[in-house]
């Protein structure tokens, strides 16, 4: 669990990219470079032995992620990020975002995940207060979600994606309709 805990939502995704046509020693030599943040010139000097040890924990810790718990505050670069459990208490633009992300296969929902982060949450006071929705700021809560550690953000990401799929559609499908009736009702 501890290398959930300091595993950064950026290191995640580079994780991910990771070629899987890549031939194993390659894929373990760039876990291991990503994970730890060291050359490639130093892993490829470790012995097999090192490097499949490494690469085994590394492995093992990484099984736990599906077991994560949703929180509900998470804090991040120095700011509180609050996460948003109900749809109804998400704005308009909030929602507008996440229709706009692809979202058709793992690879590329864990590619956006910084962006669907940065669309589910509100910034939170010191004092616990929630601010409201400031779309000019998803940028910047875009690039704090690439640190966000795996362990805090992941089990919401979670929930959020396993239920979210047929909401978005259906909400997808409202807002053309409506989108729809507004121009015919003009014209």
């Amino acid at each position: 669990m501890k290398l959930l805990n300091r595993l950064t939502v950026a290191q995640f995704q580079e994780l991910t990219a990771i070629d899987s046509d890549m031939g194993n020693l390659r894929k373990k030599v760039n876990t291991v470079c990503i994970v730890d943040g060291v050359e490639q010139s130093a892993v490829e000097g470790w012995t097999i032995e090192q490097l499949n040890a490494r690469a085994a924990v590394i492995d093992e810790e990484c099984g736990a992620l599906s077991m994560l718990p949703a929180k509900r505050v998470v804090r991040i670069g120095g700011k509180r990020y609050r996460m948003e459990w109900f749809i109804d208490q998400m704005s308009a633009g909030q929602m507008m975002e996440l229709l706009n992300y692809q979202l058709t296969s793992d690879r590329e929902v864990v590619a956006n995940l910084h962006l669907l982060l940065a669309s589910l949450t509100r910034e939170v006071t010191w004092y616990g207060k929630t601010l409201a929705y400031d779309g000019g700021k998803h940028a910047d809560r875009a690039e704090a979600m690439k640190k966000a550690k795996m362990a805090d953000v992941w089990g919401f990401a979670c929930f959020f994606l396993r239920h979210s799929e047929p909401l978005l559609k259906i909400m997808q499908t409202y807002f053309v309709e409506a989108s729809k009736k507004k121009i015919a009702d003009k014209e």
